[in-house]
């Protein structure tokens, strides 16, 4: 090997270091993704979701966007605690752990809240007449003159339309 060779070899390998020791370092925390969505699949967004961690009582907020969709980056490894609410929505709750470089996923289903109602059936005044088959209907003068002949041309009042004379 010349000494040219030995040189160029020796710059390479003095430019390369910093970048080898930098693709060489780890990361040292996690990250959470999810989807919040209702029990029949659709997304639920401007949910407030919580992620705990149990053993240092750290918690951090978040809502989730449009697409129902929420991030949390930077966690420390451990044990978590993650919750979602909404309005109108029961809240979901999911337990998982971290390890050091995971991004895990974590989606979320909301349930309906119980809805109490109330439904009042009066029957004292029957709308359905089951004892008596007669109808009575009463007629107005107005009714008679307007209703049409059978075979003929009825006659209308100038009062029920005044357009037509």
């Amino acid at each position: 090997m010349t000494l040219t060779t030995f040189r160029r070899l020796l710059l390479a390998l003095l430019f390369l270091s910093p970048v080898r020791h930098l693709l060489s370092q780890t990361l040292t925390s996690a990250t959470v993704v999810g989807t919040v969505t209702d029990s029949s699949g659709a997304v639920v967004s401007g949910a407030t979701i919580r992620i705990r961690q149990p053993e240092t009582d750290a918690v951090r907020t978040a809502t989730s966007g449009s697409t129902g969709e929420y991030r949390f980056p930077f966690l420390k490894p451990g044990n978590y605690e993650i919750t979602a609410e909404a309005t109108g929505l029961s809240s979901a709750r999911s337990r998982f752990s971290l390890l050091v470089g995971q991004e895990q996923s974590v989606n979320l289903t909301l349930g309906l809240q119980s809805v109490q109602q109330t439904v009042d059936v009066d029957t004292s005044s029957g709308l359905l007449q089951t004892e008596n088959g007669n109808s009575v209907t009463s007629y107005n003068q107005q009714v008679i003159e307007n209703t049409p002949i059978n075979g003929g041309i009825s006659r209308i009042s100038p009062s029920a339309h005044p357009d037509f004379v």
